[in-house]
């Protein structure tokens, strides 16, 4: 009799500890197991993303890749929410290169705007990233990068980028104040100016910086110029460990006469310095890091903020 209350109490807890890896906590949430995955939706008003834990088991990073599409393209099962991937957006494939996938959509995927399409990227990019060796996702539609509402490419986004709403409703419009660094008017200083900027949260902060010092100055700001040679354009920007890994397009090696090499790598420096959890930064054009800059700088190491060229 003793054995078989030994028996019964030791299957109890089994069946216990197993119950718990797949059902819920005290609060009503689902308590995640190592193969349970958050499969991020949207809600039927489009005001907020959701999601729904899935067990999902793969043997390699392109199958759980596969797996979690298919997961984003199925119908949820709370009706009250809606999949992340509309049957009328189609992907044509992906490609997955040291830790970053790029996804490929036709172009009907441009057919989605709005918050609509914010909320239904925010839930892509969320889901994948959770895969061990899918750090960032980048979307092109049509064999086109995709465009922010400025026109700009969006580029490579992580889960961060992302505000967490799936509690409430939020505003995706933020503003925010940043603090810039541009040329003086003889291009040999630094001048520092404050930018309020509203934009749609969906970007990083270092991101939308760097776009400002693109942009230049604004019309009423004088005694000060832009620090950023003519059709730079960012591939990609990511923060890690307190450094900024910043890659331009081959534009940013162009002579930009009147301002020197130094002006020109502090503007971008000091600036993304002010952002909270940047110390450094590493610059790279085209993915490559430069041994020199335009041959008269050292290149190749990380930059830390130098005050001693701001007037």
């Amino acid at each position: 009799m003793k054995n078989k209350i030994l028996s019964f109490l030791l299957v109890l807890s089994l069946l216990t500890t197993a119950l718990a890896g797949c059902g819920k906590n005290k609060t009503g949430q689902a308590v995640l197991t190592p193969d349970s995955y958050r499969i991020y939706c949207i809600n039927n008003g489009i005001t907020k993303v959701a999601y729904e834990v899935k067990e999902v088991k793969a043997d390699s990073v392109t199958d759980y890749i596969d797996l979690l599409f298919k997961e984003l393209k199925a119908d949820p099962s709370d009706v009250t929410l809606r999949k992340a991937i509309p049957d009328e957006v189609t992907i044509r494939d992906y490609s997955l290169e040291n830790g970053e996938l790029t996804v490929n959509f036709e172009s009907n995927y441009q057919l989605i705007t709005g918050i609509e399409e914010i909320l239904r990227r925010t839930a892509i990019v969320k889901t994948l990233t959770q895969i061990d060796g899918v750090d960032y996702v980048a979307f092109t539609a049509g064999g086109q990068p995709l465009m922010d509402s400025a026109g700009l490419p969006i580029g490579f986004m992580e889960s961060g980028d992302f505000i967490d709403n799936t509690g409430g409703e939020t505003n995706y419009l933020q503003t925010v104040t940043i603090t810039l660094y541009f040329a003086n008017e003889d291009g040999n200083g630094l001048v520092t100016s404050r930018h309020q900027v509203e934009f749609d949260g969906t970007i990083s902060l270092e991101n939308l910086v760097v776009r400002q010092l693109i942009a230049g100055p604004l019309p009423e700001e004088t005694g000060m110029q832009s620090a950023m040679p003519h059709g730079t354009i960012i591939n990609k920007v990511t923060k890690k460990d307190g450094i900024c890994y910043l890659d331009l397009n081959g534009m940013f090696l162009e002579d930009l006469p009147g301002v020197t090499d130094e002006v020109v790598i502090y503007s971008i420096v000091n600036s993304l310095a002010e952002i909270s959890g940047i110390s450094k930064v590493q610059f790279m054009v085209n993915g490559e890091v430069q041994k020199k800059y335009r041959e008269n700088i050292p290149f190749d190491g990380l930059f830390e903020r130098n005050l001693d060229l701001v007037n």
